[in-house]
C-alpha cells in the first residue's frame, strides 16, 4: 500500500522533467543506440530514463492495485499515531487542490481518418503523457487524446506506432472496455462480434501485428497484405507484445511496429482501441457503412470510467 504513492510521486517527478523539457528540441536527431563516446546533451540522456519511470512504475501501480483488489484491502487507509508528545503547532498543513471542471486535454472529439480519400489509411499514434495518470493516445491529425475514430467496415487501417512515446502502450483492440484488462473479449480471430457465425472458422475481425515491416501472425482478412486464412488464430499479439517490455534503445532498433485493422462484419455497437500494459486509456471506435453513416449511433457500450481531469 505505501509503495503506490512512492512509485507516483516518482511517476509526477519524470513528468516534470518532460513537461519542463517538451519543448527542447535537441533531442529530435537522437534515438535508439548511439555510438560508444558520442556527446549527447544531459536532456537526451536523461528522458530515456524518465520514459522508464512512467511507463514501468504506472505498470508497477496497475499491478499492486489489483493486488491489493484481490485482498480486499483498501488502497488508502488511516493509522491511529499518538501525536501527543510533538509539538505540530508550527507544522505547515499542505490543501491538496484537486482539478475541477473540463480538463485542459479535450476528449473523446469525433474524428475521421482519411476522410478525403480511398483505400487502405494510415493512423499515426502517439500517447500524451501529460494527459492523464498513465497518459492518452492521441491521433494525427485528430483533436485532443483518446479521439471517438470512425472507421468504415471493410476498409483497411494501419495504425502507427513508430514514434517513441508508444513504447510500453501497445494499441489493441476489444468490444468491451479495457479488453483484457478487465478479462472481457478483444478483437481475435474466434471470438464473433453479435451473432456472427465467423469464430466457428476463426475469420472474425482481428488486428495484424508487423515488427519492421514484417508480419509476426499466420492469420489474415486483409488479401493485399496475406493471403485469407480459416482455422488460424495466431495474429501476431505474442510476438510482438513482449518486445515493448523491453528498453527503449532496444524497442526502436526493432524498427517500426505497426497494427493493421480491417473490421469486415457488420455490427450493431462500438468497438474500442486500448492499451495491452496500462489499463484505463481505452478509446471509442464508431463503425461506418459503406456510405459513411454509423452503424450505431448511441456511444454503446458505454466507457466504464471517466477521463482524468488536469488543470492548467
Amino acid at each position: 500500500r505505501q509503495m503506490i504513492p512512492h512509485h507516483q510521486n516518482a511517476v509526477n517527478m519524470a513528468k516534470s522533467f518532460l513537461y519542463i523539457h517538451s519543448e527542447d528540441a535537441v533531442c529530435e536527431s537522437v534515438s535508439g543506440i548511439v555510438e560508444e563516446g558520442a556527446v549527447i546533451p544531459w536532456q537526451c540522456e536523461m528522458i530515456p530514463i524518465f520514459l522508464d519511470i512512467i511507463n514501468v512504475q504506472n505498470s508497477q501501480i496497475i499491478d499492486m492495485k489489483g493486488a491489493l483488489e484481490e485482498l480486499g484491502s483498501a488502497e488508502y487507509s488511516n493509522c491511529d499515531v499518538d501525536f501527543s508528545d510533538v509539538d505540530i503547532s508550527r507544522n505547515r498543513r499542505l490543501q491538496a487542490e484537486v482539478p475541477t471542471g473540463d480538463s485542459v486535454f479535450k476528449s473523446g472529439v469525433d474524428c475521421k481518418p482519411c476522410a478525403d480519400s480511398t483505400g487502405e489509411c494510415e493512423v499515426i499514434v502517439k500517447v500524451d503523457l501529460l494527459a492523464g495518470e498513465r497518459g492518452y493516445y492521441t491521433v494525427d491529425g485528430c483533436e485532443g487524446v483518446n479521439p471517438t475514430l470512425h472507421l468504415s467496415i471493410n476498409r483497411t487501417y494501419k495504425f502507427d506506432q513508430s514514434d517513441k512515446s508508444n513504447w510500453y502502450h501497445l494499441i489493441g483492440f476489444s468490444y468491451l472496455t479495457d479488453g483484457a484488462h478487465a478479462g472481457v473479449d478483444e478483437l481475435e480471430p474466434g471470438i464473433a462480434p453479435g451473432d456472427s457465425a465467423c469464430a466457428s472458422t476463426m475469420t472474425c475481425p482481428a488486428p495484424m501485428y508487423f515488427m519492421n515491416g514484417e508480419y509476426q501472425g499466420v492469420y489474415s482478412n486483409i488479401p493485399d497484405l496475406v493471403a485469407p486464412t480459416s482455422g488460424e488464430d495466431d495474429f501476431g499479439l505474442d510476438e510482438v507484445e513482449p518486445r515493448f517490455f523491453h528498453p527503449l534503445g532496444d524497442w526502436q532498433e526493432y524498427g517500426a511496429f505497426t497494427t493493421y485493422l480491417n473490421f469486415d462484419t457488420t455490427f450493431d455497437k462500438d468497438i474500442f482501441y486500448f492499451c495491452h500494459v496500462h489499463s484505463g486509456m481505452t478509446g471509442r471506435i464508431k463503425l461506418l457503412d459503406a456510405d459513411g453513416n454509423m452503424l450505431s449511433t448511441e456511444n454503446t457500450p458505454a466507457i466504464d470510467y471517466t477521463y482524468d481531469v488536469v488543470g492548467d
